[in-house]
């Protein structure tokens, strides 16, 4: 199993890297980060199963 970190861009997950977006469309299991990216606006082809951080 590969873990692989890939970022969505600056301003629009449409900046993904024409890898990494190759990399998520051949993943069995994607996690999305939503702690330091808020993508609220945004509909996603499939359910992505966000990572949040806890805050103590």
């Amino acid at each position: 199993m590969v873990f692989y970190f890939i970022g969505l861009g600056l301003s629009n997950p449409e900046d993904i890297s024409v890898r990494g977006l190759r990399l998520v469309q051949g993943a069995k299991r994607v996690y999305l980060e939503m702690y330091t990216a808020i993508l609220a606006d945004w509909n996603f082809t499939r359910p992505y199963p966000a990572v949040t951080r806890l805050i103590c």
